[in-house]
């Protein structure tokens, strides 16, 4: 009892009324409070980020069979602020199509939290056994986003 409670409201309070202060070339700027995301720096805060980030790879209730059925096909692999999305099988259309469809509904679920997704910094590789494979059909869509395979 006691020890949850202390542990919740230790946290609550690491996160709540928290300023920033920037400086840049020898000027400060004024402290302005700030609502949302984890301190940087703190070893509770990769904890509380994969906390935070844990239901993104959660989907049981809003799918369909089908849609449960194909998505267990995708494996979600996360250290801290990266995740890997892995689709295995021997069609790498098919394994495009897989981390497509579990990409915008990751994506969609991180919105739905305000957590944004930096499109800027999302790879796309394929490992097949054939050398001489045009890879480039094999690519990834996220909304207005291509995402092409890496050399």
């Amino acid at each position: 009892g006691y020890h949850i409670a202390y542990r919740i409201s230790w946290i609550s309070s690491f996160l709540s009324d928290r300023k920033i202060q920037l400086t840049f070339d020898n000027e400060t700027s004024q402290e302005v409070p700030i609502q949302i995301g984890i301190p940087q720096g703190s070893p509770i805060s990769p904890i509380l980020f994969l906390i935070y980030i844990r239901y993104l790879f959660e989907f049981d209730e809003e799918l369909d069979e089908e849609e449960k059925a194909q998505l267990s096909q995708v494996r979600y692999l996360s250290y801290i602020d990266d995740i890997a999305l892995v689709a295995s099988s021997k069609s790498l259309e098919a394994n495009c199509r897989l981390l497509e469809k579990a990409a915008s509904k990751l994506f969609q679920k991180g919105l739905d939290s305000l957590i944004q997704f930096d499109q800027e910094k999302i790879e796309l590789i394929h490992f097949h056994a054939r050398r001489s494979l045009n890879l480039d059909q094999y690519q990834i869509r996220l909304g207005d986003y291509l995402i092409k395979p890496q050399k």
